[in-house]
């Protein structure tokens, strides 16, 4: 989640290495997901990561970001999801 909202956040900071990044995690996520599915939904607090997430974020990117996650589990595994582009 940090990955997508510093992508969101710092457009100037986009390059090719970091959405390999991103796309490696996501492919990641979804794998463990997949094999732990069950367990690791009733366990998972996407706004609790995004709570301690947050202020990293705003300092970095010297902006105001959302007070509430903005992002779903989906999105955060979809290939097809990249924030503000």
């Amino acid at each position: 989640m940090g990955c997508l909202m510093r992508w969101e956040h710092q457009p100037e900071k986009r390059s090719l290495m970091w959405r390999l990044a991103i796309s490696n995690l996501r492919n990641q996520m979804e794998s463990t997901l997949q094999e732990n599915e069950s367990d690791l939904m009733d366990r998972l607090d996407l706004n609790a990561v995004y709570r301690q997430l947050k202020p990293a974020i705003a300092r970095e990117a010297r902006t105001q970001v959302p007070d509430s996650c903005p992002y779903s589990v989906d999105d955060l595994v979809d290939p097809y999801f990249w924030p503000n582009e």
